[in-house]
């Protein structure tokens, strides 16, 4: 009877690590899942105890830096320079598109301890400003932090349309973060 307690604990053990979401494709698809069906008032950036909680602390900060200058922007007029687009960071930032894929299909990681690649799928159906059929690959960056695995990049790669979006989500989030003039209110907590 011992050994079947042990067998059945580890397989326990197991499923509910899968399910928390700690491999590199589980915490790649949980991310994506949120982006799907993201609200803008729920975005990534703000969401702290969702997708947030899957990206690696450079990101988090990337993330909170850009929030906070679009919080504390006043709205532009024309004395006032505009904030650059994409200045929340949500689906839009990821995608570098203004709508959302109809779908996206994420694949087994390539892991490399202690990081992975996860690669991801995504396609329109033609319900919105792109065509049915158009599709991109992501190649999102995945690495172990604090003994867990978090998304510590997302790169563009083929895209059916020709274009061709040679920044990461980094890159993307660095230059929201770094719009200036940089708000009084955000800037206390940075390095």
């Amino acid at each position: 009877m011992r050994p079947f307690s042990v067998v059945l604990a580890a397989l326990l053990t197991s499923a509910a690590t899968s399910a928390s979401g700690t491999e590199p494709e589980a915490v790649v698809r949980a991310f994506f899942d949120g982006l799907m069906h993201e609200r803008f008032e729920n975005r990534f950036g703000l969401n702290k105890e969702d997708q947030f909680s899957l990206l690696s602390a450079k990101l988090q900060d990337l993330a909170t830096a850009v929030e906070c200058n679009t919080a504390h922007t006043p709205v532009p007029d024309e004395d006032v320079p505009k904030p650059p687009p994409n200045s929340s960071a949500d689906a839009t930032m990821v995608f570098d598109r203004w709508d959302h894929p109809s779908a996206c299909l994420v694949a087994r990681p390539r892991i490399v301890m202690p990081r992975a690649l996860v690669n991801v799928e995504c396609s329109w159906d033609g319900t919105s400003d792109h065509e049915a059929g158009e599709h991109m690959t992501l190649h999102v960056e995945v690495k172990k932090e604090q003994r867990r695995w978090v998304i510590s990049n997302i790169r563009h790669g083929e895209q059916s349309d020709g274009a061709e979006t040679a920044t990461s989500l980094v890159d993307r989030l660095r230059t929201g973060a770094s719009y200036e003039p940089i708000p009084a209110a955000c800037r206390a907590w940075r390095k």
